[in-house]
């Protein structure tokens, strides 16, 4: 009609509604890109520490995600348990936390303020590969009950400290984005919890036992990579 001819016309702004959203859209999606690219960008410049904790957090706080989840269903199938008996047996391993990890702050602090930064450093990889090796030795003995719950507790004391000394290493990568580098640290144990339990306990048709000791072995492995990081500042 010709009222909607006019360009005065509410209706032919309605007309142009579609557009708008979509020219809208398209600008949200570009300035996401470059935000992400900035974040990328920003990270990058922190040099290769950031990824260092990334990486090996993915085999530390990833680790205790892994075991969070296939250890109930280890307990109730490798040992014949109660279902309620074997949920409240692999809890032991999550509840550890209330001392584990704060005590792997303290280490950190305390080994800090004797050897420096490299004390941390050196206290972090200790922990995490000790933490690595009792993982391989519970899929070692996952014939005996009383064995596999004494190397879970002691497994859990490292795994969880390991997280904690991760966390005095994160804020001295960069005073300036100590945010920015802990959200990417924290991410990597997300995502190498996923990738760990994908890799060893559901697509390779390894056992149980067998899928903890080549995560010890992978532990061990990754953790290596924090004997590359240097703070010549500290």
């Amino acid at each position: 009609c010709m009222l909607c001819m006019n360009p005065c016309q509410p209706c032919y702004l309605i007309k142009l509604l579609p557009s708008l959203a979509l020219a809208f859209k398209a600008v949200l999606a570009q300035h996401s890109i470059t935000l992400a690219c900035q974040l990328i960008n920003m990270s990058t410049r922190l040099l290769y520490r950031t990824w260092v904790m990334t990486l090996c957090y993915g085999y530390c706080f990833g680790v205790e995600l892994t075991v969070d989840n296939v250890l109930p269903q280890y307990m109730y199938d490798q040992f014949h348990l109660d279902l309620h008996i074997a949920g409240v047996l692999a809890a032991i391993f999550g509840m550890m936390n209330l001392f584990s990890r704060p005590s792997g702050g303290w280490i950190s602090d305390f080994m800090s303020r004797k050897f420096g930064m490299r004390g941390r450093i050196w206290a972090l990889w200790t922990t995490q590969t000790l933490g690595g090796l009792f993982c391989l030795l519970m899929g070692l003995t996952s014939n005996s009950l009383g064995a596999t719950m004494a190397i879970l507790v002691i497994f859990s004391i490292f795994c969880q400290q390991s997280c904690g000394l991760a966390f005095g290493v994160v804020p001295f990568i960069s005073k300036r984005s100590t945010g920015l580098v802990s959200g990417f640290v924290g991410s990597g144990g997300n995502v190498g919890g996923a990738i760990t339990q994908a890799i060893f306990f559901t697509y390779t048709g390894l056992s149980t036992p067998q899928g903890f000791q080549w995560m010890g072995v992978m532990t061990m492995a990754v953790t290596t990579f924090y004997l590359t990081m240097y703070f010549p500042m500290w």
